[in-house]
């Protein structure tokens, strides 16, 4: 579990449990953490609008990207910062957290940055990252039906040599399908999120999920739904505890 991909979910354990910090433990045990990961990680969870998150540690790690020069291109298996994939990431990260910020400015900046790349796989990388952020700004504009149409265009191809790939965009194609009134195919997208790599965002699926089960009136699958939330989450850190009050007090709604 020190390399590779087992190294990066170690990371990602205390973003699992709906905790910011890392946790000193996992580190006297010898466990080998990748700050440049964890990083990458906390900025997309919070630029999920499913997460409750303040603006000061929204802004904070806006700055925290924005200061990397240069910005290590992320892989699923480790990194190297001579990987050309690392700009378009910056981009796209910065992109991300201004939507969430509402700085609707700042996301047309990092826009152009992308549509300005050229050369080899570096395109198609870039273009499917201003894909994903003309979506958020359609919804924010409070469109999701054409956010809709500009999240398909992303690619889903994985490209093993982008770190995250695609899992900001499952969770927003989620989002924007049950915003639609298109409960079953957004609970297709929610449940696209198993452990591993998935771990920062299983919680939230399991929250959405049980909150469209109770409104399609499937008692038994919302209970089942928020009680794997709450066996995640239930020690969150303080910004996050009003879901699990909300979740609790769902639940007990339900007879659970």
């Amino acid at each position: 579990m020190a390399n590779g991909a087992g190294r990066h979910m170690l990371t990602e354990l205390e973003l699992g449990a709906g905790r910011w910090s890392r946790r000193p433990a996992l580190e006297l045990l010898g466990a080998s953490l990748d700050d440049d990961w964890l990083l990458e990680t906390r900025a997309l969870l919070a630029a999920c609008r499913a997460v409750p998150i303040s603006r000061t540690r929204l802004a904070a790690l806006r700055d925290t990207i924005a200061a990397r020069r240069p910005y290590p291109g992320l892989t699923r298996t480790g990194y190297s910062g001579a990987t050309p994939q690392g700009n378009e990431m910056q981009a796209y990260l910065l992109g991300l957290l201004s939507a969430r910020l509402g700085d609707t400015m700042q996301v047309h900046a990092q826009l152009t940055v992308l549509e300005a790349v050229r050369g080899g796989g570096r395109v198609e990388i870039a273009q499917s990252f201003a894909h994903t952020l003309r979506a958020e700004l359609a919804w924010a504009a409070g469109d999701p039906a054409r956010a809709r149409v500009e999240l398909q265009r992303f690619s889903i191809r994985p490209f093993r040599e982008v770190g995250h790939w695609g899992m900001h965009e499952r969770f927003l194609m989620a989002e924007l399908l049950s915003a639609l009134g298109r409960q079953d195919e957004a609970l297709d997208w929610y449940l696209s999120f198993p452990a591993g790599f998935d771990q920062p965002w299983v919680a939230p699926a399991h929250l959405r999920t049980a909150q469209i089960y109770q409104r399609l009136g499937n008692s038994e699958r919302a209970r089942f739904h928020y009680r794997r939330f709450l066996s995640l989450w239930s020690g969150a850190d303080a910004e996050l505890q009003p879901l699990v009050t909300q979740a609790r007090e769902a639940l007990a709604r339900l007879g659970g």
